[in-house]
C-alpha cells in the first residue's frame, strides 16, 4: 500500500510540474515520472524475488485502477500540451506519451480480465 500511495503522489506531483511549469518543467518532470517508475519495478523484483505473488490477479481491482486513471490522464494531457509547446523535443515526446498510454491502456485492460476471471 505504501508503495502505491507513494506512486500515486509521484504521479500527482509530475502533473503538477507539467501543468504549472509548461514545456520548461518538461525534462524535469519526464525524468522525475522515470525515476518513480523504475523505482517501483525496483521494489516490485525484490517482493518477487523474496517470494511475494506480485502478479496476484486478486489485487488488481477497479478501485485500485480508478485514482491512477484520474492521476494519470491529466498528466498525459499535460505533456502532450507542453510538448507542443516545447517544439522539436516535444514532437518525440507526443509520440513516447501517446505510445506508452496505448500500452498502459492495454495492461489496465489484460489486468482487469485476469482480475475477473480469478473472480469468478
Amino acid at each position: 500500500m505504501a508503495l502505491q500511495v507513494a506512486l500515486w503522489l509521484g504521479t500527482a506531483a509530475v502533473t503538477a510540474m507539467v501543468w504549472l511549469g509548461g514545456a520548461t518543467a518538461l525534462p524535469c518532470a519526464l525524468c522525475s515520472f522515470v525515476a518513480f517508475g523504475a523505482s517501483s519495478w525496483f521494489v516490485i523484483a525484490y517482493a518477487a524475488r523474496l517470494g511475494v505473488r506480485v502478479d496476484d490477479p486478486a489485487w488488481f481491482a477497479a478501485r485500485r485502477t480508478v485514482p491512477c486513471v484520474l492521476l494519470v490522464l491529466p498528466l498525459v494531457v499535460g505533456v502532450l500540451r507542453a510538448a507542443v509547446q516545447a517544439g522539436g523535443f516535444g514532437t518525440g515526446v507526443a509520440y513516447g506519451t501517446v505510445g506508452g498510454a496505448a500500452v498502459a491502456v492495454l495492461v489496465l485492460v489484460v489486468g482487469l480480465v485476469r482480475s475477473l476471471r480469478a473472480l469468478h
